[in-house]
């Protein structure tokens, strides 16, 4: 279970649970550069398909969640990046 931004920041290997390190970590650790935003009690998890319009924003973890609701979250985001590569900007 993740309760918090520190128990987030450990479970992705960030070095602290600040936004700008954790969200480093976790757009390093993906194919699609998830991003990642962190608030008061939430977290939110989402990309933005590079060469088009695409962009997506996941659902918010709210705190606690489990270790497969922050998968599930990042595999929406591979998810979406993948169906939407190739799309030219409008």
């Amino acid at each position: 279970m993740i309760n918090n931004h520190e128990e987030l920041a450990a479970h992705v290997g960030a070095e602290d649970a600040c936004e700008g390190t954790v969200a480093r970590r976790v757009y390093m650790d993906t194919s699609c550069g998830a991003t990642v935003t962190l608030h008061d009690g939430y977290v939110l998890v989402g990309t933005i398909v590079e060469g088009s319009d695409a962009e997506f924003t996941n659902d918010r973890l709210v705190y606690p969640f489990t270790e497969e609701a922050w998968a599930e979250a990042i595999q929406a985001c591979e998810d979406f990046a993948d169906a939407h590569w190739g799309e030219e900007e409008t």
